[in-house]
């Protein structure tokens, strides 16, 4: 098997370890692919996942290299700990994703538009091409990856907020070209759509359980420690919601306007 599973986690995320390893037993208990975790220092004793644990006080980028390197396989798809399934994963899709990685010479394939691509790609329907300079060219969503293009963004100094941004940039300079599957016709919003790999995203955000991570886990019937982190008000999921809405050239207006004026 080409393909491997990573999931880049950390020590400080050990309470989202439960509900992550309940769905992703409850919603892809078929998984074909051999699974790696990565943490700080704390092994993860879960059935089928290879526990990484590079030790304390490295960046998240040093980790993440670390990981690729302890992996065999040349496709990596790549997974946070946050990344909550909602529906069975499609094994078949993503073996027909990870031929046509393969087939393209791509470096990536994005199977959660996060964001979708720009452009139409060959003759594919559901799958577009990502520009040179779109913003977060390099997402930390849920994709395949040619383990050796990742290799290359990578700057071991960054953390994972300063590795989308800057290793966009430098995804300018690979030639292969970016992909992703474009968002469902319907206009579902995105944990209702048909994906491959379709999941919350995300659960976690600036430290606080998402007021909707909350309310999926009651219904799948799974505890979560709110003893160990907080969850967001309602002021803050609707502020997040109105600027995630915005266009994209006034988000810097609303930023200012509710993050730090309206706080």
């Amino acid at each position: 098997m080409e393909l491997a599973v990573l999931v880049m986690s950390c020590d400080a995320f050990a309470d989202v370890w439960q509900p992550f390893f309940t769905l992703f037993r409850r919603y892809w208990a078929d998984c074909p692919f051999p699974c790696y975790i990565c943490t700080d220092t704390i092994p993860v004793s879960e059935k089928g996942f290879v526990s990484l644990t590079p030790g304390k006080n490295y960046t998240w980028s040093f980790r993440l290299r670390y990981a690729l390197q302890q992996i065999p396989q040349r496709y990596v798809l790549f997974l946070q700990d946050d990344f909550f399934l909602l529906k069975a994963a499609d094994n078949q899709r993503l073996l027909q994703y990870l031929e046509i990685i393969q087939k393209e010479q791509a470096g990536l394939l994005r199977v959660f538009p996060t964001p979708p691509p720009d452009v139409a790609f060959k003759s594919y329907q559901d799958i577009g091409l990502v520009n040179l300079n779109a913003p977060y060219r390099v997402s930390c969503q849920a994709a395949i990856w040619d383990k050796e293009v990742l290799l290359q963004i990578i700057d071991e100094t960054e953390t994972i907020w300063q590795f989308e941004i800057e290793g966009s940039k430098r995804s300018n300079a690979i030639a292969k070209p970016f992909l992703s599957v474009y968002e469902d016709e319907n206009g579902t919003p995105l944990e209702y759509g048909n994906y491959a790999f379709t999941y919350f995203c995300t659960a976690v955000l600036k430290g606080k359980w998402m007021r909707g991570a909350v309310t999926l886990c009651k219904k799948e019937g799974i505890s979560l420690n709110l003893s160990k982190r907080k969850v967001e008000t309602l002021w803050e999921e609707k502020r997040r919601w109105l600027y995630e809405k915005t266009p994209v050239f006034l988000q810097k207006y609303i930023w200012f306007l509710l993050f730090r004026v309206l706080k």
